[in-house]
Formats: structure tokens, C-alpha cells, sequence
């Protein structure tokens, strides 16, 4: 299906449903990327990012939500990045997107719990898939921005590129880790699912230690914001 079409995601779920009647799981796994200056790149290319990463994604639970309310079961898994939580320079529109996916995956899955729905997220790195190979069709398109910064910034960027080329290939990386990370989560009961996954070997998942520190900061907002009341609302929604 083309997921920057509603027609088209909203007609796949449909001949899903009519064959199978239910869905048990969707992986939002589609994605693509671009490299270089955020000043160089047009709102235009931006929206490419944002239409395929995070709208695509929204049409996705769109289209499934109300089966799987209806059943009372489902697990969503975005395929998202470590980009979504750790930004560096010259990736910053696909960061933008996967910011929006963590977003996403961490508030409604507060809307949805209610109804037997799980949606978690996997924080891949760097890995050789087509993503990287396709990036130059989604990247800067203002040449005469990139002119302007000067050679001092190309060589920067050409050497950020080759760093990361030479990390995926000295950690022999392996998107079929990736694969296995959805796997065990689908194999797991439902409500014992941790809401981030990373698969990333090069930083030794260091991702994982800084998205779980943050979990008792998030707590104590809900609570001091009113959570309570929220979580009391899926309590009664179960009943």
C-alpha cells in the first residue's frame, strides 16, 4: 500500500479484514531519511520526511484502530530510531519525524490501553538497508544554501557520512536484528511489553538506558498533572 494515501491504507486494511476478520498486529516499518543542512532543505522536502515517517504512520492507526477496539486486542510496533531520541546535526528533518513517532507511540498508547491495545516503539541505529541508498533523493534541495556554508561544512558532513559507514560495517550490522527485536516482542504476553526497544550494538543500546531514565520523570508529571484520574478512566473502560 502507499501509506502517504489514505485511500490506499484505508483499502489494504479493508481486504485484510474482509479475508482474516481481525488484525492481531501492525508494524509501522516504512521510512525514509535525507543528509545534510536543515537551512538547505526546502518545507517541501520536509513534508516528503513527514508524510512517509509520521503521517503515513497516523493513517496506519487510523485504519486499524477501530477493528482492534472492537476486539478488544492489538499491538502496534513503530519501527522508529535512535534519532528519536538523541539528535545530532545533519539528519535533522528525519529526527524531526522520529520525535513526532515517539510522541506519537508515548500518548496514545494512554488513549488506547483501555481497549486492550498495546503500541511500542523499536529505536533501531545505523543499519545497511535501502533507507540509506534512497537519502539523496530526500535531502537538501537548496544547493545555493549548501554553497554558502562553505567547503569547512561539506567536509564535516562528508566525514559524519563516512563515520557512520564505517561504524556499520566495524559492527557488522545486521537489520535482521531488527527483525528479531519485533519478534520477541510480538512472542511477549500482552502487558509485559516495554514501550522502547533499541537494537544498537555500536553504543552498546545506550539509547535503552537514557529512554528508561527518563520513565519515573514521566510518572510523576502524569500524576502531577492528573494521570490518576486518566488511569481510574482505563480501569473503568476494562470493566
Amino acid at each position: 500500500m502507499d501509506i502517504t494515501r489514505d485511500e490506499s491504507v484505508q483499502q489494504a486494511v479493508t481486504s485484510t479484514l474482509e479475508k482474516y476478520g481481525h488484525l492481531d498486529v501492525l508494524v509501522n516499518n516504512a521510512g525514509i531519511t535525507g543528509f545534510g543542512l536543515l537551512e538547505a532543505t526546502s518545507i517541501a522536502q520536509m513534508k516528503n520526511l513527514f508524510e512517509v515517517n509520521l503521517f503515513g504512520v497516523v493513517r496506519a492507526y487510523q485504519a486499524v484502530l477501530p477493528s482492534m477496539r472492537a476486539h478488544k486486542s492489538g499491538l502496534i510496533i513503530n519501527i522508529s530510531s535512535g534519532f528519536g531520541v538523541v539528535a545530532t546535526p545533519f539528519v535533522v528533518p528525519y529526527q524531526m519525524t522520529k520525535f513526532g513517532l515517539e510522541a506519537l507511540t508515548e500518548g496514545i498508547r494512554h488513549e488506547v490501553k483501555g481497549y486492550g491495545i498495546e503500541t511500542v516503539s523499536v529505536l533501531p541505529g545505523p543499519f545497511p538497508t535501502e533507507i540509506g541508498a534512497k537519502a539523496a533523493s530526500y535531502g537538501p534541495d537548496r544547493p545555493e544554501v549548501v554553497a554558502a556554508y562553505g567547503p569547512a561544512m561539506q567536509t564535516a558532513l562528508e566525514q559524519f557520512g563516512g563515520i557512520m559507514e564505517g561504524k556499520i560495517t566495524e559492527y557488522r550490522m545486521d537489520a535482521q536484528e531488527v527483525a528479531d527485536a519485533v519478534s520477541r516482542l510480538i512472542a511477549m504476553k500482552d502487558g509485559t511489553r516495554p514501550f522502547q526497544t533499541t537494537v544498537n550494538r555500536m553504543t552498546a543500546d545506550l539509547e535503552q538506558e537514557y529512554a528508561d531514565s527518563k520513565n519515573p520523570f514521566k510518572t510523576i508529571w502524569m500524576e502531577r498533572m492528573g494521570g490518576v484520574r486518566i488511569d481510574q478512566c482505563w480501569v473503568s473502560l476494562k470493566r
